[in-house]
């Protein structure tokens, strides 16, 4: 039985409320030691796409998103039979940084062979992803909404036969993860002006987050780490703004008393 089917909304803050402590506490202390923004107000990272946060966060995502993404197939023996996915022998270059990659490397250790799979429906989900959205616009929103907030989301639509066809990301300032006891994370409520409540299993959503030593359920974007100098760089510009409007007088007057001339 799926979630969709037994979990009501009553059962939902229920669950949230009973294993909040045991899936992880949603405190976030800032660096001055206090606590500035909890992940509840995430939407407030948002808000803070502007200035110098916009030009950083989308120069950053721009840049990530315009890394080709290539899929490879590590085999264990070296074999000719035919394939029903079109390929090529992976050259010795790109075996060699394979082979040296802390994050790879221990996927293909055993490999004798390690080819480069050029068509496959993987290939084609990632760069077409749905009828609104191509695969530059799907990573480089990844990539943002992890610089703003340490969090993204993409849900996964299935066919009837379970396969992938469609990929949508989720907004992460209506997303948050249902902890739970026994599986850590059950499932993931999307919710848009307290009002509209959604929740979707765990198998349906990919979480992408930013390590958080704080946090082992909600990542720390690099905003949040920075967001003390974030907000004094905009209150200054405020200021200044809010001055030169008024023509470099501030609100205020200095009068003296005749006798103190």
């Amino acid at each position: 039985m799926g979630l969709r089917s037994w979990l009501g909304n009553k059962f939902i803050d229920a669950a949230i409320q009973k294993d909040a402590e045991i899936g992880g506490r949603y405190v976030l202390p800032s660096q001055s030691g206090r606590t500035y923004l909890k992940p509840t107000q995430i939407k407030q990272f948002i808000k803070r796409y502007t200035g110098w946060v916009y030009a950083c966060a989308n120069r950053n995502a721009i840049n990530c998103a315009q890394v080709p993404l290539n899929l490879f197939v590590s085999k264990p023996e070296s074999t000719s039979g035919n394939s029903r996915f079109r390929k090529r022998k992976a050259d010795k270059e790109t075996v060699n940084y394979l082979r040296s990659s802390p994050v790879i490397k221990k996927y293909i250790i055993r490999a004798l062979e390690i080819e480069e799979i050029l068509e496959h429906p993987f290939i084609d989900l990632i760069q077409n992803v749905n009828e609104f959205m191509n695969g530059f616009e799907l990573l480089e929103s990844l990539f943002l909404h992890l610089e703003l907030t340490g969090n993204a989301y993409w849900f996964i639509e299935r066919d009837n036969l379970g396969k992938p066809i469609e990929i949508w990301p989720l907004m992460p300032q209506y997303m948050k993860p249902i902890p739970h006891r026994h599986k850590f994370i059950l499932g993931y409520e999307f919710t848009i002006n307290n009002t509209e409540k959604f929740v979707y299993e765990y198998d349906e959503v990919i979480h992408f987050k930013y390590p958080n030593p704080q946090d082992p359920i909600l990542g720390m974007g690099k905003l949040e780490a920075c967001i003390i100098s974030a907000d004094l760089s905009t209150e200054m510009n405020v200021y200044e703004a809010s001055l030169l409007k008024n023509s470099g007088r501030p609100d205020m007057a200095l009068v003296l008393p005749p006798e103190a001339g």
